[in-house]
């Protein structure tokens, strides 16, 4: 399994689509996580690439957040928009 490490980016890099989850508050940014990078697909929704997020970066983003509890047991993915990427 191929992992590969990056970064949260700031919301105003954000695609509108991620924009309106409303998923974080700000402290979200800058925090490093773990994407699978052999689960990358096209999203059908902003025509970005999606990643599936390792199990324990959905915990350490989720604890960012404020809401350790609501980290999803489930597979989670991520849109490029959201992420810093090199």
């Amino acid at each position: 399994m191929a992992i590969a490490k990056v970064r949260i980016a700031p919301k105003e890099q954000w695609c509108d689509i991620s924009d309106r989850l409303n998923f974080g508050c700000g402290n979200e940014q800058g925090v490093e996580i773990e994407i699978r990078t052999e689960t990358m697909h096209v999203s059908p929704n902003c025509g970005g690439k999606r990643w599936i997020v390792s199990p324990e970066s959905r915990a350490k983003l989720f604890e960012a957040i404020g809401r350790p509890d609501h980290a999803p047991t489930r597979e989670m993915t991520i849109c490029e928009h959201m992420l810093e990427m090199d």
